[in-house]
């Protein structure tokens, strides 16, 4: 198993693709119903040919969210390393999908409005991601394209991001 490593690193090295991609757009948390500006950047390395590793942070920006029993002040980052496979690829376009380990960092201040009482709650929880992307390579190494992830963690937490993307390959 260790040759079998030590073997698709040394090829991943003689592949041409790597890039680095930064987003911005749209993204929600189920549990609360709400959604917020994200910020989203990536690294991506071929690893295989039509395969990709990709390291990537998502950062939500804070979201009040407010009903009749508490508020809450909730903020998140996501790091995820993903695995995508080059569905579609020729020399203007390009379309992956792929699956992920992801982890969420969630920080919420909230207050309890009957008894006036306040606190926070800083969570760490792994899951799972799902990605679909979509990029229009430039005749130069500039590419920019269309994103789309969702990240499931349990029973309670999710949460997705629709953006666009602009990236350069080296």
């Amino acid at each position: 198993m260790l040759l079998c490593c030590q073997w698709s690193i040394a090829q991943s090295q003689l592949l041409p693709d790597s890039g680095f991609k930064i987003g911005a757009g749209i993204a929600g948390y189920t549990q609360e119903k709400a959604t917020a500006p994200s910020i989203m950047m990536a690294f991506n390395k071929d690893f295989f040919p039509n395969t990709q590793i990709e390291i990537n942070v998502n950062w939500i920006t804070p979201v009040d969210v407010s009903n009749e029993e508490e508020t809450r002040d909730l903020q998140s980052f996501l790091f995820g390393m993903n695995l995508l496979f080059k569905v579609l690829e020729d020399r203007k376009q390009a379309f992956n999908a792929g699956l992920g380990f992801t982890a969420g960092f969630y920080d919420t201040d909230w207050t309890i409005l009957a008894t006036e009482e306040q606190g926070n709650t800083t969570e760490f929880v792994p899951g799972f991601s799902a990605i679909v992307e979509y990029d229009f390579i430039l005749p130069s190494y500039w590419f920019f394209g269309l994103r789309a992830s969702i990240s499931r963690f349990d029973a309670d937490k999710t949460s997705w991001f629709l953006g666009g993307t602009l990236g350069y390959r080296f």
